[in-house]
């Protein structure tokens, strides 16, 4: 492989990272990005690994998406152990959950938000100097076209004019029960329920049909036209029927589709249009985030945010420097003194702003930072768990990753230390097992501690749909295991 740069980002981020491959090799410096130098035929997860071992430098897009997905966090770990420079280029202003914040928090980020193009050739400079190679200004402006429909909206300029343009778009499905998807009534997709499912189509109008999995009879249709341009999309099907058993409650359910309302920019300022385009939310504020659970976050011409419904109506006052998206009713936020805390949909303070730093909520726990010291709090505010420890994760499936020294391992809810820190590296719990190191080896254990597939591997990532992809040898030949650490090919 002959590159310098692998470009690591999620699915839904494709225009950004298309946008930073574009200029870094308009300065004579060769990107690896997937999809498009995945060798075909090749496995995907070997081309990945291949193409991080062979680069010098990672550039990592981050945003709100990035920072949610689990391949992105393996291509990260990939790099940090292997001592690749990585840099991250920051789209939009989501706080970095505990798994980055390890890797890169001593890292130099280059902060691209609001408007990312600006930062593009101060980017490829940044690379040219880790590479050691000269620096030569562009004689003509590169001009990007944005994303108009990518959930994270803070980072996109609308000014600009199209120069790149993709033959098909990756459209994103969010559903919260698994479906068959069906196009022109023949199945091309199953859907799977609080995953990424993407699939690509050229621009066009379709008809798309949604049928449950488990009731197949509860189906549902709807036209999507897929405008010429679009790099990305997104929609949401919400259906009531994936916990429901008896028949007589299978009466009461109905399909319901979220009304999808894509960020807007018009005159410097931005607002909500609907699938057909009509303006639903005059363009008033500087910024706008995605709406969750019914509401988005606006920040007005003060700089300051709160919190509109899909009628524009300012249900929380823009009084905050700074919120995140509301999960489970509640959404952090940060106050006048640059202190997090937590508001519910009222817009009271549930948990006042007391932390340094607040994360948002896994296991019915946040893990914040007050002083320099960790603790874990209840959706009250009330301080559960003091830490003791050098180091503190978020809760995921019951248990924390925490590091003492140079070891790590796990706490249970009530901060007992129920799997000693003796791990040289470690990883969340993920289906009942996590993946931990010593030696140099990989291996997998249970809740309890014990080893349940051997410590062998030189790569390991952790379990996802019952399998995980390891490697045993030199030449980053990966392959699949079960729980039972079977070969399955």
């Amino acid at each position: 492989m002959n590159h310098d740069v692998f470009i690591s980002y999620s699915s839904k981020d494709k225009a950004v990272a298309d946008a930073v491959c574009h200029v870094i090799e308009q300065h004579d410096m060769q990107c690896w990005i997937a999809p498009r130098d995945v060798n075909p035929g090749a496995r995907y997860a070997a081309e990945i690994v291949n193409g991080i071992k062979h680069c010098r430098v990672m550039v990592l897009v981050y945003s709100k998406e990035s920072n949610q997905s689990e391949h992105v966090a393996n291509e990260v770990d990939r790099a940090f152990n292997e001592g690749k420079t990585i840099i991250p280029f920051l789209v939009d202003d989501t706080p970095m959950n505990d798994e980055f914040d390890y890797y890169l928090a001593r890292k130099h980020w280059l902060v691209a938000y609001p408007h990312y193009a600006e930062q593009l050739e101060n980017l490829a400079k940044a690379i040219a100097n880790v590479l050691g190679v000269e620096f030569k200004e562009l004689s003509f402006k590169t001009e990007i076209q944005p994303n108009i429909d990518c959930q994270n909206n803070d980072n996109l300029d609308t000014t600009t004019v199209d120069q790149i343009q993709p033959v098909e778009a990756e459209i994103h499905f969010e559903v919260d029960a698994d479906c068959d998807l069906l196009l022109f009534k023949k199945k091309i997709a199953t859907l799977r329920a609080n995953e990424d499912n993407a699939i690509h189509l050229k621009p066009g109008t379709y008809k798309l049909e949604f049928v449950s999995c488990k009731y197949p009879d509860i189906n549902k249709s709807i036209t999507y036209n897929l405008a010429q341009g679009v790099f990305t999309d997104l929609i949401v099907i919400k259906i009531l029927c994936c916990i429901l058993e008896h028949p007589e409650e299978r009466l009461k359910l109905e399909w319901l589709k979220i009304i999808k309302l894509k960020c807007y920019k018009q005159n410097s300022k931005w607002g909500f249009v609907d699938e057909e385009g009509n303006v639903v939310i005059p363009c008033k504020w500087k910024k706008v985030r995605s709406f969750e659970e019914e509401l988005a976050g606006v920040q007005n011409d003060e700089d300051r945010w709160g919190f509109i419904n899909k009628a524009g109506i300012e249900i929380i006052p823009c009084i905050w420097r700074n919120v995140w998206d509301f999960k489970e009713g509640l959404a952090h936020v940060v106050n006048e003194n640059w202190q997090e805390g937590f508001i519910d949909k009222n817009g009271g303070a549930i948990i006042p702003c007391i932390w340094d730093k607040a994360g948002e909520f896994h296991d019915g726990l946040s893990l914040v930072k007050l002083d320099g010291k960790h603790s874990y709090i209840d959706k009250t505010g009330t301080v559960v768990i003091s830490s003791k420890w050098d180091y503190c994760c978020r809760f995921y499936d019951g248990l924390a990753l925490v590091k003492k020294g140079d070891k790590w391992g796990y706490i249970d809810k009530t901060g007992t230390e129920i799997i000693p820190c003796k791990w040289e590296n470690a990883d969340r719990f993920a289906e009942g097992l996590a993946r931990v190191m010593i030696n140099g080896k990989w291996g997998y254990i249970d809740k309890n501690g014990h080893e349940v597939i051997p410590l062998k591997f030189k790569y390991a990532e952790i379990f996802k749909d019952g399998f995980a992809w390891v490697g045993d040898n030199d030449d980053n030949t990966l392959f699949r295991i079960d729980k039972m650490g079977k070969r399955k090919e």
